[in-house]
């Protein structure tokens, strides 16, 4: 049986009980939005083209002479891998995390695949890439024998039943998180920057105002979220939640969407529900009027632009000002967040 929310206060009920959504149908205003796997190919057309864009770009900058990309895909640690052409040589660069920069070269990781292996890598980089092949291949193999079969439960509240799906899921390559914290007059622009930006608000409008970067697929991002939430009841705390995709195309989606509302209580809720885990062909199956969805694409690439500017580049990120000052701080640390709350509200 397909659960279907017609009203945000049923929407927040189900969420309340912890429930596991199948299907949801997500009532904002008179429009309905959501997600269906058709989606999923348009968000990555949306980020690769943009990578592409921008690699080609810093190609026919550095280069003279006709350039052909000829392959391109995701690589580790929010890397954009490409084979180009270049007057008749096939070369490979490597598109690092802030956008701007690349290398030519081959790539070695722990997380390297049989599509990343050239002529130059060692016969140990070969075996690696091939026992990751092979588990990346049984994984979709189990993943495809499970579709269109599901498990439901027997959970029912007031006659609202919800099915759980059985999902496989490779997980995603994550950046280190580091716990750092430093304060520089020059980061005005950085803190003016992060205003501009769109954001999920919780808190006193009194309470000091702390910035976060935040990613749906970040294990520490939630850690902290739920350290801070006690800052926010106690009025200690106003945050301004900025999602951002520095993960996978999945965290694409899940941001693009809490954005789709421009009403902060109905991000809210998205916010809540897309924090869980979960990847997003799961928790959404109907898909958002094309506008909305490229509404919400246009904040989050804003977003991430501001993001990749930041003196560290990982989330989650705090960003405030205090005494003339702003800070940057990337922390999941516990002893640095009370800290941090003990120095806005001196």
């Amino acid at each position: 049986m397909k659960v279907l929310f017609k009203k945000w206060s049923t929407l927040i009920m189900g969420l309340a009980l912890g429930l596991s959504i199948t299907y949801a149908v997500i009532n904002l205003g008179n429009n309905t939005y959501g997600f269906e796997s058709q989606t999923w190919s348009e968000v990555k057309t949306l980020s690769r083209q943009d990578n592409l864009n921008k690699i080609l770009r810093l190609l026919k900058t550095n280069f003279t002479g006709d350039v052909l990309i000829r392959s391109y895909e995701d690589g580790p640690s929010a890397t954009f891998i490409t084979s180009a052409e270049i007057d008749g040589h096939l070369r490979q660069f490597i598109l690092l995390a802030d956008r701007e920069t690349f290398i030519e070269g081959v790539i070695y990781s722990k997380y390297l695949t049989s599509k990343q292996i050239t002529e130059k890598h060692s016969p140990k980089s070969v075996k690696i890439a091939e026992i990751n092949q092979s588990y990346i291949e049984i994984k979709d193999n189990l993943k495809a024998s499970f579709v269109n079969k599901e498990v439901t439960t027997s959970v029912s509240t007031n006659s609202l039943k919800t099915e759980v799906p059985i999902v496989i899921k490779q997980a995603p390559l994550q950046l280190p998180e580091v716990n750092s914290i430093r304060t520089e007059k020059s980061k005005d622009s950085i803190y003016e920057n992060t205003r501009q930006l769109e954001f999920i608000e919780y808190g006193d409008k009194n309470a000091p105002l702390v910035y976060v970067y935040f990613d749906y697929n970040c294990g520490g991002c939630r850690v902290v979220k739920k350290h801070i939430a006690k800052f926010i009841n106690t009025g200690e705390l106003k945050v301004r939640y900025i999602p951002v995709a520095t993960r996978n195309e999945d965290s694409y989606i899940k941001a693009a969407y809490s954005l789709i509302p421009d009403e902060n209580e109905k991000r809210q809720v998205l916010f809540e529900y897309f924090a869980k885990k979960g990847t997003a062909d799961v928790l959404i199956k109907n898909k958002a009027p094309r506008s909305e969805f490229s509404k919400g694409i246009r904040h989050v690439k804003k977003s991430n632009e501001a993001f990749w500017k930041l003196p560290n580049k990982l989330t989650p990120t705090f960003v405030f000002k205090h005494a003339g000052n702003v800070y940057t701080a990337s922390t999941t640390s516990t002893k640095k967040i009370n800290d941090l709350v003990k120095l806005v509200n001196k």
